[in-house]
């Protein structure tokens, strides 16, 4: 299938764990990661891609790169903007690539409970303006664009937001993965917990560091990445090893539940993996 005939995708979200999550369940769709080799990208996403080093005026200031997913029906990029400057990156990218507001077949915003109301944070998302410049909303782009979890919008377009861990309680994707343990690492997951409450016992500023936020949920993933992956980051387990696997979609609720709002949102069928010609 040409170029003219996909479903091109978009999927915003916070960080590149959120990142290489959404892509492992785009694989277990069997669509196809794209490899990074700048002659092969897609045409449609070359404005994604910084054309000067640094993009910003801090060299050490981190690249927000989209992770691509293709098959002959699909190209789906999965946009991380930087935790709390998600929105204002997200605007940014629209205001300054109108293609991305025309031509897209489907927006998702995927964004983390953290400890707030679920669906204030999205209707705060979806229609706050930015507080710099160009000074707009998501909804200034997309009218029709949904303001809470409950529905997928579809008419011409498909719009959906989710909130990590399950759109309905707080947390963050680390929750979601410690479930996904508790099927495929159930043994690691309980080290991981004998060796942090060790620690909280010998170093109570440690503990009183883990009581805040989901500071525990975020040790015990990296706990048990540090073995699954030593030296390595969170991303690269969530993307090689089997956090998210068949067998979790079909046996952890929650995770089943967000490969479902993918799958609606993107409008995906019985998907196989293609050359992205």
């Amino acid at each position: 299938m040409n170029s003219e005939n996909k479903k091109y995708c978009f999927i915003a979200v916070e960080g590149v764990h959120d990142q290489a999550a959404i892509g492992k369940l785009l694989e277990q769709q069997n669509l196809s990661k794209y490899k990074g080799d700048i002659r092969s990208l897609d045409k449609f996403w070359k404005n994604l891609i910084p054309d000067k080093f640094p993009p910003e005026e801090n060299i050490y200031e981190r690249i927000s790169l989209p992770s691509i997913y293709y098959s002959s029906t699909h190209s789906i990029a999965i946009f991380w903007g930087n935790g709390e400057e998600l929105k204002q990156n997200l605007i940014d990218t629209f205001y300054n690539n109108e293609n991305y507001v025309i031509d897209v077949f489907s927006l998702g915003i995927i964004l983390d409970a953290d400890d707030e109301n679920i669906e204030e944070k999205v209707k705060n998302f979806v229609t706050k303006k930015t507080e710099k410049e160009p000074k707009l909303s998501v909804q200034d782009f997309f009218n029709d664009f949904p303001l809470s979890t409950a529905n997928i919008t579809k008419n011409e377009k498909r719009f959906g937001n989710y909130v990590l861990p399950n759109n309905n309680e707080v947390g963050t994707l680390d929750r979601l993965l410690l479930e996904c343990a508790n099927e495929v690492y159930p043994k690691h997951k309980d080290c991981a917990i004998s060796y942090i409450e060790c620690i909280e016992d010998i170093d109570e500023n440690i503990k009183d560091k883990l009581l805040r936020g989901f500071n525990k949920d975020k040790a015990l993933v990296a706990t048990i990445v540090s073995v699954l992956k030593p030296g390595k980051t969170n991303q690269a387990s969530i993307s090689d090893d089997k956090w998210i696997c068949k067998d979790t979609i079909e046996k952890v609720e929650d995770l089943g539940k967000l490969n479902d709002f993918l799958v609606e949102l993107l409008d995906l069928g019985v998907e196989s993996g293609g050359d992205g010609s």
